[in-house]
This record gives structure tokens, C-alpha cells and sequence, in this order.
């Protein structure tokens, strides 16, 4: 499979997964409104906060999901595990879709068979539990980013990171512990650094392409750069090394790409008022 042939549109999917949000307080658009906004304020926890939760195996929140929404570091560590590369990862576990709002690929796991269940669910039990993305290792916690500027305009100040509670049914209310622990358990926390600098990237590609899209209406193009952010941000990366280092050398690639096609666009639109 191609990267023009790995991008799917989907515009009635979902791109904002229910475990993880990012809001901003100021956001002109109302995306995140303000009912929605005191709710994450009256429902979120603290580290020392008590969660008293313990999974009864039921596989439940492993079935019928179409919002289990990977990040480039979540596939990099199940490749890892499986020895393949992410690229192989995508090809025969991921679904890869275009946010309706942000305009930029968005990757989830697909869902197989009957009872449409997560591939690495077996007997109701995850087989890769230690290794299982972020969104599926915070439950039943919920993790939202909220931006205090203003969300046009990329920023250097660090975002807030709020857990709560994501209101789920399943489980038991055996086994409290806190909500740090919880994290913990996972490596999340030590995860949290790259959590908010993917929610900054994801900010500034998302800005491109919407730009983008303002002033182009070839789908082509369009699929060319949403393959070429697919490439950069998901797909290339070599397991055996680190993946931050990668990481960051793969998104200035992608932003030198970026500047090349807006200077093509000013030089463009110049000629034509010329």
C-alpha cells in the first residue's frame, strides 16, 4: 500500500477520540463549548485523587471502537514489540482517515471480525497489555489539553494536562489507588512530555492545511501532502533507534516541506496580481 492509497477520507469519522482532548479556553470557534469546558473543570482529578478500578475482563471497551486514535510514539512501540516497521504496522492494523476539523491524516486501530474488536484482543484480554497505546492505558481515565492562548497562533507556553474521570461503566470498584499510581503503571506519565508536543505539532500541520485548503481545491495535491505528512510524522522511523531523536528530525523535514510549498504559493498568487 501507497501513502497516496493509505490516506482515507472519512468525513463523518470522528477525529477527537473520548479519552483524549485538546481544548483552549479562548477558542473564537466554539469548538469546545463552555458547559463542556466546566465539566472538565468539576470532574477532574488530582494526582492524589483515588481511583478505585479494576477491569472484570469483559473486553467491552476493546469492541466496537472507532476512536482508539494512535500517536506516532504508540505505533513506534507496538512496531517494536512485533518487530516490524510502523509502516507494516499501519498496512495491517491501523485505519488512517482525515479529520473533519483539523484536515490532517489521523490513525486508529481497526477494528476485525464479528464482534468488531481491537486485533490484540484475545480470550477478553489485551495480548500486548504493556505495550498498549495511550488511549487504552488510561482507561477509565480521560486526558484533555487545555491552551490558554489563543489557538491560532502556535505558542511556546507550556499547555495545562487534565485527567478525569471518563464516566465508563465496566469494571469493578476494587484495587483504589491514585490517580498517579494508576498512571504510573502505564508509563504514562513519563509519556505526558510527548503527549503535549505532539498536540503542538499536530496544531501546526493542522494550521497549514486548512491554509492550505483555503486556496487549493486538487484533491491530488492535497493526497500527495496528506501522504507526505503520514511519511514524516507515523511511518519513518527505524525501531532500533530512538524514537524522540527521530522524531523531531522527521517534523523539521516536514516543516522545511512546508515553508517550500508556501513560498510556491506567495510566488504563485504574486504572479497573478502581477
Amino acid at each position: 500500500m501507497n501513502d497516496k492509497e493509505l490516506v482515507k477520507k472519512e468525513e463523518n469519522a470522528s477525529e477527537e477520540n473520548t479519552s483524549e482532548k485538546s481544548i483552549s479556553k479562548e477558542d473564537s470557534s466554539k469548538k469546545v463549548t463552555a458547559w463542556k469546558i466546566a465539566a472538565l473543570e468539576k470532574n477532574r482529578l488530582s494526582m492524589d485523587d483515588m481511583l478505585s478500578f479494576s477491569c472484570d475482563n469483559c473486553g467491552e471497551c476493546c469492541k466496537h471502537q472507532n476512536d482508539l486514535i494512535m500517536n506516532p510514539y504508540d505505533i513506534f512501540r507496538l512496531a517494536k514489540r512485533l518487530d516490524l516497521t510502523p509502516k507494516e504496522w499501519m498496512d495491517l492494523y491501523a485505519d488512517v482517515y482525515i479529520g473533519s476539523e483539523s484536515r490532517v491524516p489521523v490513525v486508529r486501530i481497526k477494528m476485525i471480525g464479528d464482534e468488531m474488536h481491537c486485533p490484540f484482543l484475545k480470550n477478553n484480554r489485551c495480548t500486548l497489555h504493556r505495550f498498549k497505546p495511550d488511549v487504552c492505558a488510561l482507561y477509565p481515565l480521560g486526558r484533555a489539553i487545555c491552551y490558554h492562548d489563543d489557538p491560532k497562533e502556535i505558542t511556546t507556553n507550556e499547555p495545562e494536562v487534565v485527567y478525569f474521570h471518563s464516566g465508563c461503566k465496566c469494571g469493578t470498584e476494587q484495587n483504589g489507588q491514585t490517580v498517579k499510581k494508576w498512571l504510573d503503571s502505564f508509563g504514562l506519565m513519563e509519556r505526558e512530555h510527548f503527549f503535549i508536543r505532539w498536540t503542538k505539532v499536530i496544531r501546526e500541520v493542522s494550521a497549514f492545511v486548512r491554509s492550505l485548503e483555503k486556496t487549493m481545491d486538487d484533491e491530488e495535491i492535497l493526497k500527495t501532502i496528506w501522504g507526505l505528512i503520514i511519511l514524516q510524522l507515523y511511518a519513518d522511523y527505524d525501531i532500533h533507534k530512538d524514537f524522540g531523536l527521530q522524531f523531531e528530525k522527521n517534523f523539521k523535514e516536514l516543516q522545511e516541506h512546508m515553508e517550500k510549498i508556501q513560498g510556491i504559493r506567495r510566488a504563485y498568487h504574486e504572479g497573478e496580481l502581477q
